[in-house]
């Protein structure tokens, strides 16, 4: 049937397989197809009743049935059977294939993407997960497909409108859609809500607007804090020569290259970098992101069946970003196909245009010649959509994946423009707030001798405002540069950089009249919310700057607090109100690492105050380093200060930057703490303070109780009522260090003493762990007749019988108010030398003795016949 069908087309099977390629392709996104040639293999399998490769592909087996007007059964012989297909991973080729059952990397915080997607399934209801691009759409998908087989309806379709034409009734829906259609996608949500069955669509942008009570949920896209070491330990597992992947030089790579994670933040981003470490290597540090961009491109591109692709895909996507980038019309985002069309230079269109095109030079072009221009543009963009070069995004745009060639195109631009010299375009992008950022990390990423040459061409006269951008760009740049490497500018260099230094000086003081919102703040790297976190980078950006470049002979006032480095006299009394960094805090430590090196860099600060005692309102961000570096210069916490120590994160940080220094400045640090929150009035007992810095920073708690000098710990708990404060008491005791524990306990054993009270609040299984070191503690204990002081003699008796019998005979010798512990507690192995001690009292023994003689009697062995003489009286 099929042959005969094939012959009345008058197709060969090298037709067939070009034929079926453009009909699966409108039929199914993947993001690669096999060659024609391979798929005309295929057709002339299915001719001689090989089905194995169509039942594994029901798109390409539908293409083929609906070019030869069949149904797709049809065209299969009878008894074939779909047998499961393994998932192949065509972006990186040498992974082994996810076979049925196997599960990709789990990257989320309870699985991967399929997870999420079952368990939405189960419990039924409609479901919108918005996933970025890289994030595992097509992938969940294919395995999913595999997974439920004809159980449930799993597709990729390009919009919602065919996500709608896929529905079946009573049958669960998982689609992934590709791209946002204005004009069908609210009709397409509209029709999807009338559905009962369990849905759930995967796509790269928001859930169009639609009615309130339609019953959608959102899920979004979430990947677990150690997602990337996870993700590139698995891939290791699974490619045949896994020493080519070393993990941890893969992930010290991505730290250095990328450290905020934003070039590589999805699994497709890092799974495309690590297919090229396995092929090439760790790339080396002359390549850059821009070198693995273009290498990257041409790889992809260059094994292309599509002439164009092949040829000039590349060029497109380069000539495309760059062309964003120029156009500060447009946004530095997602953007549509359309707008990507019109950012297509003619000069990467040519392979494809006509030849009614091809005119003499400075001909213009008819409008029909116009037409079919652009038209081809869009093919273009197609194209690069089909690849997956561009993906859709959140808003509902196409941008480049992956992220990191994204981001190497633009550095590439960008670096263009800054060698050249062309400061009317690339300070244009400097002062423009979607490009600032990828100007900084372009500037960041270039030799620091190129940026001296780039300040030098900055006219110190020229008040445009691109100059202006640059120059505020490159001042920021240098004290980025200075706060991570070790590079000092030479002599040369130095006179460029302080030229630079005063124009920024100079921009600051003239700001005021420009009525900048924020005082000692550039004018161009200003953001357009107020956060803290860009108004704090500047700080620190300036006064690296001015720690890196030797102070210049300046005419103007002193600039104090800006460029600290350069400050005649610098004073905590006279220091700005400076951004709440510490505040950025919270219990993810996402910007733990970025507070921690400001921090860094406010140590050089301080160490340069000249104050002989410290304001009451000093700033936050001063604090830990007047807690660490202050015993030596001086100073001293006074109650007001102490009391910002707790709630406001210092003492977290305190921890963090005195993990680097060594044990005596650790304990120098916690006397200070210590002593500063006694002096808080709802703080001055020491469990109050224990209790605040446990429940304000466990981290700092444990240095606390690790470093603080016992003789300071000790002197702390005079006239402490202990045994009043039971449950408070017994909770921070198991968090204490032995060394501490003996201390506290000694305090409420003395306490317990003098008054007669017995010691309710002391857990007798602490007691009863502890070691020699603590015998002392223990005999002091042991005169309670509760169960604490039964656990301490007991203890006694274990770690040392000679000191157990001293201490009971001390007891005996007591008189009638001692107490009985110590006999009660005595090992059986141990009466012989207590019977002997009350047979030398004779008849004037204490009461409790002949308790303890009849409670013994049954377990006294061999003493048993001494024990009843001892009971009769003998």
């Amino acid at each position: 049937m099929l042959v005969d069908a094939l012959r009345a087309k008058g197709w060969s099977n090298r037709d067939a397989g070009r034929e079926v390629l453009a009909a699966w392709k409108k039929r199914e996104k993947l993001d690669k197809y096999p060659l024609p040639e391979a798929i005309a293999v295929k057709v002339g399998l299915l001719a001689n009743g090989d089905a194995t490769w169509w039942l594994n592909r029901e798109a390409a087996l539908a293409a083929l049935a609906e070019l030869l007007h069949f149904k797709p059964e049809d065209l299969l012989p009878a008894g074939a059977e779909r047998r499961a297909a393994q998932i192949e991973f065509t972006e990186f080729a040498e992974l082994a294939a996810l076979l049925p059952g196997q599960e990709p990397c789990a990257v989320n915080p309870d699985g991967w993407l399929g997870t999420y997607v079952d368990q939405a399934l189960q419990l039924g209801g409609r479901w919108w997960f918005v996933v970025p691009p890289g994030g595992g759409k097509s992938l969940a998908v294919r395995v999913l497909k595999q997974r439920h087989d004809t159980k449930n309806v799993v597709t990729t379709t390009r919009t919602l409108f065919d996500a709608a034409r896929e529905a079946k009734d009573g049958v669960p829906l998982v689609v992934e859609a590709d791209y946002a259609d204005g004009a069908t996608d609210e009709a397409a949500i509209a029709e999807l809500s009338r559905r009962g069955e369990p849905m759930c669509i995967l796509a790269g942008f928001e859930r169009p607007a639609s009615s309130p009570n339609d019953g959608w949920r959102t899920a979004s896209f979430v990947l677990h804090r150690n997602w990337r070491e996870q993700l590139v330990g698995w891939l290791r597992s699974r490619v045949p020569s896994p020493e080519r992947v070393n993990v941890d030089a893969t992930l010290n790579w991505l730290d250095a290259t990328d450290p905020s994670a934003s070039l590589f933040s999805t699994p497709g981003d890092l799974v495309s970098i690590v297919a090229r470490i396995y092929r090439s290597g760790i790339p080396d540090a002359g390549t850059g992101l821009t070198g693995l961009a273009s290498e990257w491109l041409s790889q992809v591109l260059g094994r292309e069946n599509d002439t164009w692709l092949r040829r000039l895909g590349r060029d497109a996507v380069e000539a495309a970003v760059g062309g964003r980038l120029g156009r500060l019309d447009l946004p530095r985002a997602p953007l549509s196909a359309a707008t990507w069309a019109d950012l297509l230079p003619e000069t990467v269109l040519r392979a494809t245009q006509p030849a009614s095109l091809k005119r003499r030079k400075g001909a213009k072009p008819t409008e029909g010649e116009i037409e079919t221009a652009t038209s081809n543009a869009r093919e273009a963009v197609h194209a690069l959509a089909n690849r997956s070069i561009l993906r859709t995004a959140a808003n509902g745009g196409l941008d480049v994946f992956p992220n990191w060639v994204r981001a190497g195109v633009e550095r590439e631009a960008i670096q263009h423009e800054v060698r050249s010299g062309n400061v009317p375009a690339w300070g244009l992008w400097a002062n423009d707030l979607t490009r600032k950022d990828v100007v900084d990390d372009a500037l960041d990423a270039m030799g620091p001798n190129e940026m001296v040459r780039a300040a030098s061409r900055i006219g110190n006269n020229d008040d445009s405002l691109p100059a202006i951008a640059a120059t505020e760009a490159l001042f920021s740049a240098f004290g980025r540069r200075f706060a991570v490497t070790s590079w000092r500018p030479s002599e040369s260099a130095t006179a460029t950089l302080q030229s630079l230094g005063v124009r920024q000086l100079q921009l600051l003081d003239r700001n005021e009249q420009l009525g900048t919102p924020l005082p000692n703040m550039p004018l161009t790297r200003q953001r357009a919310d107020f956060g803290a976190r860009w108004q704090a980078d500047w700080w620190i950006e300036a006064w690296r700057f001015s720690l890196g470049v030797d102070k210049p002979q300046l005419r103007s006032h002193d600039p104090g607090w800006r460029l600290p480095g350069w400050a005649t006299s610098l004073r905590f009394r006279d220091a700005p109100t400076l951004p709440a960094v510490l505040a950025q805090s919270d219990d993810s430590d996402e910007n733990v690492p970025w507070i921690l090196g400001v921090l860094r860099v406010v140590r050089s600060v301080v160490r340069m105050c000249t104050d002989d005692d410290l304001p009451d309102d000093l700033d936050l961000l001063f604090l830990p380093w007047v807690v660490i570096d202050g015993p030596s210069r001086g100073w001293s916490i006074n109650a007001k200060l102490a009391r910002r120590l707790t709630g406001t994160r210092v003492l977290r940080f305190v921890g963090e930057l005195l993990r680097r220094e060594p044990d005596e400045v650790r304990a120098v640090a916690a006397t200070v703490v210590w002593r500063a929150l006694l002096q808080i009035e709802t703080l001055a007992n020491p469990l109050y303070v224990l209790r605040a810095v446990r429940d304000d920073s466990p981290t700092f708690f444990k240095l606390l109780t690790e470093h603080l000098p016992v003789d300071v710990f000790a002197d702390s708990w005079n006239g402490v009522d202990l045994l009043h404060t039971a449950d408070l008491f017994t909770r921070l005791l198991l968090a204490l260090p032995d060394r501490l524990q003996r201390v506290v306990i000694r305090t409420i054993a003395g306490q317990a003493r003098a008054s007669g009270n017995p010691i309710w609040n002391l857990d007798a299984d602490v007691v009863a762990k502890f070691d020699h070191d603590q015998i002392d503690v223990l005999v002091e204990l042991a005169w309670e007749r509760f169960a604490v002081g039964g656990s301490a003699a007991k203890r006694v008796w274990a770690l040392d019988p000679d000191r157990a019998v001293s201490e009971a005979m001390k007891a005996l010798a007591a008189g009638p108010s001692s107490t009985s512990t110590w006999f009660y507690a005595a090992p059986l192995d141990q009466l012989s030398p207590l019977l002997d001690a009350i047979e030398r009292l004779g008849p004037s023994r204490p009461e409790w003795v002949q308790r303890w003689l009849a409670t013994t009697l049954s377990r006294a062995g061999v003493e048993a016949p001494r024990v009843f003489e001892l009971m009769r009286g003998g």
